[in-house]
């Protein structure tokens, strides 16, 4: 008899974790195109780093912080709301642009003009799909050797 139990048991169990994972409770990012992260959004979060570290208050990009990133001011999404195209402008911004700069990496151009930035993060150098870096009356003393790897 505890034969018997023992091999239902085992059967049970089989049975439960086959159904289990044809129910989907494997965790898995969904393959639909239309799937957004919802927990944290990496470019998102590298926007508000951006301005909480580069005196946004002071040169107040309008409505940064408030809804969806690809509203805000100086940002263009491509259809997929991946970041490709961030504006930084105004003389307020300053400081040491923030490493998160690195997590663009849907980024295609980048225009960083007229600002009172003093250098920029090597991070700069993740920006793989950069196609076009515009710096132009910024106070840049030097320049990281990872542009254009």
């Amino acid at each position: 008899m505890a034969k018997k139990h023992h091999s239902f048991l085992l059967f049970f169990y089989l049975f439960l974790s086959s159904s289990l994972l044809s129910l989907g409770c494997n965790p898995q990012i969904p393959e639909d195109p239309s799937y957004q992260e919802t927990q944290y959004d990496h470019e998102e979060q590298a926007l508000r780093s951006i301005y909480h570290q580069n005196g946004g208050d002071s040169w107040n990009p309008g409505n940064w912080l408030h809804g969806e990133k690809c509203s805000w001011q100086f940002v263009t999404c491509n259809s997929s709301e991946h970041i490709v195209k961030l504006y930084l402008t105004g003389g307020m911004l300053q400081g040491t642009l923030s490493t998160e700069i690195g997590n663009l990496i849907y980024l295609e151009e980048l225009s960083i003009v007229d600002t009172s930035l003093h250098s920029l993060p090597e991070e700069i150098g993740f920006l793989q799909n950069l196609k076009s870096l515009t710096l132009f009356r910024n106070s840049f003393s030097k320049l990281p050797n990872e542009i254009g790897k």
